[in-house]
C-alpha cells in the first residue's frame, strides 16, 4: 500500500483496542537511511502508520516497548530486543534488510508461506497481510462462550454457541455431571463475544482472585445470570 493510502496516527491515538486488532507489526528504527516507522496491519484489513519527529525522539530499545506492548514480548535486560525469541502470541520474521515483522502466531505458516512465496516480498508484505485480512475477516456475528473458573488456575473454555437453546441444554449436562458446580453454579461464567475475538483459553490478570478471568474477557457482555437464571427457571 501506498504511503497516502495508509492511514497515520500520533502516539495518543495507539490504545488497547488498536492493539487488539493488529494482526502484524513492522518496526523500522531511524537510521541513516531515514526515519523511523511502524506499521500496523488490523484485523480489518486497515494499514495503520505511526511516524514522525515524535516518535524518532524515543529510543527504540528502551522507549519504544512502552508505547507498543509486543515489543516486551522480545525485550530483556530493558535495553535489548531479541526477535529469535520463542513467545506465546507472536512470531517474528526478518526483511531482507533486517527490518522485522512480528505476526500473530496463529497466522504464522499461512502468511510466511505466502510471503517465501513471493519475490518482491519486502515490497509485498503489507499487500499479502491486507489481502489475507479481507479473506479471513469475520462478519460481526456475536456468539456466547460457555466458560468454567478453576479457581486461581486458567478461565477454560467449554464451548462456543450461537442457539441459546443448545448453550442451556449444555449447562444443564454439565451442572449434572460436575458436583462443585451444583454447589457455587457461579463458576459457570457466560460471555457474549464477537465471533472474530475468539482465542480459546483466558489466563486470569490476578492469580489471587478466582474470579479474575483477564482483560480480554473482561471487556466481553458477561450474561451469566441471564442465562443461569433462566436455566433454573426450565428446571423448576
Amino acid at each position: 500500500m501506498e504511503f497516502d493510502d495508509r492511514r497515520h496516527i500520533i502516539i495518543e491515538d495507539l490504545t488497547e483496542d488498536l492493539f487488539n486488532k493488529v494482526i502484524a507489526y513492522y518496526f523500522s528504527k531511524s537510521d541513516a537511511i531515514g526515519p523511523g516507522c511502524v506499521i500496523m496491519i488490523t484485523e480489518d484489513a486497515e494499514e495503520v502508520q505511526l511516524s514522525g519527529k515524535e516518535l524518532n525522539n524515543l529510543n527504540y530499545y528502551t522507549e519504544w516497548s512502552k508505547l507498543f506492548p509486543v515489543l516486551r514480548y522480545f525485550t530483556y535486560d530493558g535495553y535489548t530486543v531479541d526477535f529469535s525469541k520463542e513467545v506465546k502470541h507472536w512470531k517474528c520474521v526478518k526483511s531482507e534488510c533486517g527490518v522485522p515483522i512480528i505476526i500473530r502466531k496463529s497466522i504464522f505458516e499461512e502468511i510466511s508461506k505466502k510471503l517465501n512465496d513471493s519475490e518482491l516480498w519486502i515490497d509485498k508484505w503489507d499487500d499479502i497481510l491486507i489481502d489475507y485480512a479481507k479473506k479471513h475477516t469475520v462478519n460481526e456475528k456475536t456468539v456466547m462462550v460457555l466458560s468454567v473458573i478453576h479457581p486461581f488456575d486458567t478461565v477454560e473454555v467449554l464451548g462456543v454457541f450461537d442457539d441459546k437453546d443448545a448453550l442451556i441444554r449444555e449447562c444443564t449436562t454439565i451442572i449434572e455431571k460436575e458436583k462443585t458446580l451444583i454447589d457455587d453454579i457461579s463458576n459457570l461464567r457466560i460471555f457474549e463475544c464477537p465471533l472474530n475475538k475468539m482465542i480459546g483459553v483466558f489466563y486470569p490478570d490476578d492469580y489471587d482472585n478466582p474470579n479474575s478471568v483477564g482483560s480480554f474477557m473482561e471487556k466481553q457482555d458477561d450474561i451469566s445470570e441471564v442465562i443461569l437464571e433462566e436455566l433454573l427457571r426450565k428446571k423448576e
